[in-house]
């Protein structure tokens, strides 16, 4: 049996698959071929079924790093719904669990263990995975290498020492990168001679709009909120209006619950199982949701402050409408949020990465002011050609409404002249 024969068998057999998305297969043989990779692909387009079916080929375990504990609960939860012994080792694994797992891992029963990068650097970690067998690492949402500089997630710019002595191949993958960040993840991780498989970045079934931001912005949340079926996700700046925003539309009689680092981790894991199972509407949350969620159909996503930058905004969005059917991303977007996220990058950021992050900001800022595509706007940022118009944002409806009450008009006009 060749090497596609095996992946097909595998495919049908745990994901109920006939066929593979664009650029999976390559993914998939790069890895079989111990070739390092790096993967690019939207949200919603199976980054991780790339790394999960290799896995299954080969006889040791492949550790992933992930930088949400959020993340890999639904990474593990998937992967075990499909028969697959998947774990994860952070600071809810009780000791317990950790003798459990470790047996498994020295057995070779274990195929996928999920970590953090921090876990990875721990000295006692290091010295566990010399004595177990690593057939490969993957490197989870690869773009938090670049993302803000070393002050967003300074321990993935480690990674590549720590796992360098293992001399395995290395999966990379994430859902933005432009093309400078491609060239950030491969230097920082060392990639040798990596195959690079880059997907579209066009999710047709989104609409994007940007909307003054009210005075009343919980009223024109409400008014939105009420307006869209399904569930859906309002992203806040801090924890403080994450947690104000929750509570406020609770009282206005709105399933809503917030979600964010400073909260318990039984919390965070009961409040992503209730959204996740139809118990809860909407969340209300900080960016860590945009890349901890595994949820296929929510239907819309509002930004009710103006994200740092175009990559963070379509991670964000990305959430939404994963299972194909439309759904709607809004941005409120306002002056005085201007100001806001200024101070939070000079408060944040150390001088040598504020120009970086300034320019970042004001291609977000342009991205709200525009009157051309805004999907066309995105695809561009990610180095993907698009059409004029795509139909389907704000800026393209209205320039057709007008369209017609022009062409409208002037039919009307004609028609006048002969009376």
């Amino acid at each position: 049996m060749d090497t596609n024969e095996r992946i097909d068998r595998i495919l049908g057999a745990i994901w109920g698959y006939s066929s593979l998305r664009p650029g999976q297969r390559a993914a998939i043989t790069a890895q079989i071929n111990c070739q390092d990779a790096l993967l690019i692909a939207p949200t919603g387009g199976g980054k991780t079924l790339t790394y999960q079916l290799p896995a299954l080929m080969r006889p040791g375990v492949t550790i992933v790093i992930t930088p949400l504990i959020a993340l890999m609960k639904d990474q593990v939860d998937g992967a075990r719904k499909r028969g697959i012994y998947a774990f994860a080792l952070n600071h809810n694994t009780s000791k317990e669990e950790y003798l459990s797992i470790s047996t498994m891992l020295h057995t070779r029963t274990c195929k996928l263990l999920y970590i953090s990068p921090e876990k990875l650097l721990t000295p006692t970690f290091k010295t566990f995975l010399k004595s177990i067998v690593v057939s490969a690492i993957v490197v989870d949402e690869a773009h938090c290498i670049a993302q803000d500089g070393p002050e967003f997630r300074p321990e993935y710019l480690q990674i590549a020492e720590a796992i360098k002595e293992h001399h395995v191949p290395v999966f990379a993958c994430t859902a933005t990168a432009t093309r400078e960040t491609e060239k950030v993840i491969i230097d920082a991780l060392q990639l040798k001679t990596p195959v690079i498989i880059r997907g579209t970045f066009n999710r047709p079934n989104l609409y994007y709009e940007v909307r003054p931001k009210e005075i009343d912005d919980i009223s024109q949340i409400q008014a939105l909120a009420g307006s869209m079926e399904g569930s859906g996700i309002i992203y806040r700046t801090t924890r403080a209006q994450t947690d104000e925003t929750a509570t406020k539309l609770r009282r206005l009689t709105l399933n809503a619950m917030p979600y964010h680092a400073g909260m318990s981790p039984v919390d965070r894991i009961r409040i992503q199982d209730m959204f996740v199972s139809g118990k809860v509407q909407i969340i209300v949350a900080t960016i860590a949701f945009g890349m901890g969620i595994d949820k296929p159909d929510i239907r819309w996503v509002i930004h009710e402050d103006i994200p740092k930058n175009i990559e963070g905004y379509y991670q964000e969005t990305g959430r939404a409408g994963r299972d194909g059917n439309p759904a709607k991303c809004i941005l409120l977007f306002s002056k005085r949020d201007i100001s806001l996220t200024r101070g939070f990058i000079e408060r944040t950021l150390s001088v040598e990465n504020r120009n970086k992050t300034y320019t970042q900001f004001l291609e977000m800022l342009a991205y709200c002011k525009t009157d051309k595509c805004r999907r066309r706007q995105l695809l561009n940022y990610f180095g993907e050609a698009a059409p004029d118009r795509c139909g389907n944002c704000d800026v393209c409806i209205h320039h057709a409404a007008q369209m017609f009450s022009t062409q409208a008009g002037k039919m009307l006009n004609e028609t006048t002249a002969w009376f």
